[in-house]
């Protein structure tokens, strides 16, 4: 298995409600993805990360640099997205022994669903929110039209939205739509404040 570090440097922590990873919100990790990427492409490229690799293992050579890189850079397209750093700190800081928080995940899909007075279904609309709010939609292998077209497949078509199974279902072809595990991408979900964007978090960090 590639080489790890023992242990990346600590991320500063908001006061954000929702944990994704550890005791770190999605906030934390997107406040500390748009730190590394200094030329704001929204990717990190191997300069970027490599001090953030190195702080974690000083001794680590160059070659051990590469092969860790390439364990991270899933799709080996020379640069990290979003979806990428989370899945290697997922690694770093998360409890392998955690089940996976549907609970906080239903939290997040009645909060959506009552938002037009009907706490047992969501509609397509309700999901495109959640999506832009959480910023899942990427430059690469989700974007607006791909979250319409895997709500179609799960929704019954005599039915007027999801309940909480087919949103579970939806979440099962979602993380497989970009690429990341299930466990991340409902930890990702059961954060989520809804009705409030990433930059509305980041402007009331007690909310």
């Amino acid at each position: 298995s590639p080489h790890r570090p023992a242990m990346p440097p600590p991320l500063e922590r908001t006061r954000s409600s929702g944990t994704v990873c550890g005791s770190y919100t999605l906030l934390d990790l997107k406040m500390k993805f748009r730190q590394l990427d200094r030329d704001g492409d929204d990717f990190l490229s191997l300069d970027e990360m490599s001090d953030l690799l190195r702080r974690g293992n000083p001794s680590m050579t160059d070659a051990e640099m590469q092969v860790l890189w390439e364990a991270i850079d899933n799709d080996a397209d020379e640069c990290v997205d979003f979806d990428e750093f989370l899945e290697f700190l997922y690694e770093q800081y998360g409890n392998d022994s955690k089940k996976t928080d549907w609970k906080g995940a239903r939290r997040t899909f009645t909060a959506l669903a009552s938002s037009k007075g009907n706490s047992h279904l969501m509609d397509e609309r309700e999901f495109e929110e959640m999506c832009l709010s959480l910023e899942l939609y990427d430059h690469q292998r989700f974007g607006h039209g791909d979250s319409f077209n895997i709500f179609r497949k799960v929704k019954n078509a005599n039915s007027c939205g999801l309940d909480f199974n087919g949103f579970k279902r939806l979440m099962k072809l979602l993380a497989k739509e970009k690429d990341m595990s299930l466990k991340s991408l409902v930890s990702w979900v059961a954060a989520y404040a809804p009705g409030m964007s990433n930059a509305e978090m980041a402007a009331n960090p007690m909310a």
